[in-house]
């Protein structure tokens, strides 16, 4: 219920078009998760349901905001950059590259390695004077050390988790005398960074600028500074660097707070009759009169079983499911009658007893049968063998399957099956354009049709098609219904087993256990 007032009323699609939709989208679908979470519980209904939820409100429990964030979806994440190790986003942003590293613990009284131990500062107390020892130096520069060397590590980190675009900010206090500092570095003939310029580095920007001073996006910035720029790499890609002072951040955002309250007091005093652009209204109208070509194939299947085709095609002949009654089997005259209340005939549903018959006829041996005995012996062994139920094996008359076996037609199907080119229960799956199946549709998209020939069986390199079907019909005209009610059905079986096997099918055969015969189309 839920789900149709959603979609009836657009609700739905309203909310996703709104501010924060993707949110209040996901708090809509938990609403219908609860619903159905509810309906399983031995409290069902409607009413019970919006009780359920009053005492929800009653008592103040709140099951949170549904969370709308997926891996894919379109946000921003903000963490640290340990937390980002093994991840991957699209495009990441690496601020506060300005910012010095933690060297706090070099600057105590006392500093402690794990390895090397206490290392404290010497303190004369007589000339009141405090100075760091030989041990404590040697500690300090241990840990700067191991400290730089875990920065250089989180800076890998944060270089690599970009796949599409990489930017890195930071805040320099003197941009010249840093770009002069790394051009020092930048001259000399080696291209990797000596220890003692690893050591000296202050952050992230000490790290960075020096090795990307040879591209060529500093070429523009470094002559604004005339500092010389002797080893282009032509090869490296380029890198876009841009400098930006606080004047020209607080003029964007300026500008930025200016336009937002032009356009909010547009949004104030917008005229709804009057036309802004021609040009956007027209678009707008076109839109409105679009109509959609293929709208009547939006609800069509794009498979189909062969009877729902029948039954679409001859829906002026069968009103319904239940026309296709399974027929009574008509006693002989020197039979006792038995009151159809006694018989199974509302025991068991009709299209079951259709299947048992079909069952039957899939696994008889119509090679092995001479006489009515041997056709009840081989109908007993199959329901022993579990194919078909107690219910069904009692609605099954025997003297109309051994019938067939005694029809011209069905002796040819028993040479057929000692020449092994007897096949049963063949599925297929048949290919037709939409246009040439329903006549008030243009699409050409293929539609497939799923069904399975009863019967067929080669004789002179042709094919022979045998469908049974066990439909209630008078015998007055009962041939003339069968016919027409599935010529339609028998066309596609035809079709498709032609494109199945490459060999023209010559005969097609209805065989009426009603009747008792065979009908030939």
């Amino acid at each position: 219920l839920i789900q149709k007032v959603l979609a009836d009323t657009g609700y739905y699609n309203y909310i996703y078009a709104n501010a924060d939709g993707d949110r209040r989208r996901m708090n809509l679908d938990m609403l219908v998760e609860k619903a159905i979470a509810y309906e399983k519980t031995s409290y069902k209904g409607l009413f019970n349901f919006i009780r359920f939820i009053e005492k929800m409100v009653k008592f103040d429990i709140d099951f949170g905001e549904a969370s709308a964030l997926g891996t894919n979806d379109n946000f921003v994440r903000v963490m640290t950059i340990h937390k980002s190790k093994g991840l991957e986003f699209p495009v990441v942003f690496v601020a506060g590259m300005g910012t010095k590293f933690n060297m706090m613990d070099l600057r105590e009284k006392v500093i402690i390695h794990s390895d090397l131990g206490v290392a404290p500062d010497y303190v004369d107390t007589k000339l009141r004077i405090k100075c760091p020892t030989l041990m404590k130096n040697v500690v300090a520069n241990v840990i700067k050390e191991e400290t730089i060397a875990e920065e250089l590590r989180i800076l890998y980190v944060a270089l690599t988790r970009a796949r599409e675009k990489l930017i890195l900010s930071g805040v320099v206090s003197n941009v010249e005398k840093k770009l002069g500092e790394a051009s020092v570095i930048f001259a000399k003939e080696t291209d990797t960074f000596d220890y003692e310029r690893i050591l000296s580095a202050g952050n992230f920007m000490d790290l960075i600028i020096p090795a990307l001073l040879d591209n060529k996006g500093f070429t523009q910035i470094l002559n604004s500074y005339d500092i010389s720029q002797d080893k282009l790499n032509i090869d490296a890609r380029r890198w876009n660097v841009d400098i930006k002072t606080y004047r020209d951040l607080i003029s964007d955002e300026l500008i930025d707070d200016i336009t937002k309250l032009i356009t909010k007091e547009d949004m104030l005093k917008w005229e709804a009759k009057k036309v802004y652009s021609e040009g956007l209204l027209k678009e707008i109208e076109k839109e409105e009169k679009f109509v959609y070509k293929y709208e009547k194939e939006l609800d069509m299947k794009g498979k189909f079983s062969i009877t729902e085709l029948k039954k679409m095609e001859q829906a002026d002949m069968i009103e319904s499911v239940e026309d296709e009654m399974l027929f009574s089997i008509e006693e002989d005259d020197d039979e006792i009658k038995v009151p159809k209340f006694i018989k199974c005939e509302d025991e068991i549903k009709a299209n079951e007893r259709g299947n048992a018959y079909h069952k039957v006829m899939e696994l008889l041996n119509v090679d092995k049968i001479d006489d009515i005995n041997d056709v009840k012996e081989q109908i007993n062994d199959i329901f022993l063998a579990g194919y078909i139920t107690k219910e069904q094996y009692d609605c099954i008359d025997s003297k109309s399957v051994h019938a067939f076996t005694m029809t011209d037609l069905g002796k040819r199907v028993k040479n057929a099956r000692l020449n092994n080119t007897l096949y049963r229960e063949q599925q297929f799956v048949l290919g037709k354009r939409a246009c040439d199946i329903f006549e008030d549709i243009t699409s050409d998209e293929n539609i497939l049709f799923q069904g399975i020939i009863d019967m067929y069986f080669e004789e002179d390199g042709e094919i022979v098609l045998v469908d049974y079907k066990t439909d209630r019909v008078s015998k007055k005209d009962g041939e003339k219904i069968l016919l027409e009610r599935y010529k339609v059905q028998l066309e596609y079986y035809k079709q498709a087993l032609e494109q199945l096997t490459g060999k023209r099918v010559k005969e097609v055969y209805i065989y009426s256990f009603a009747l008792n015969k065979d009908i030939k189309l």
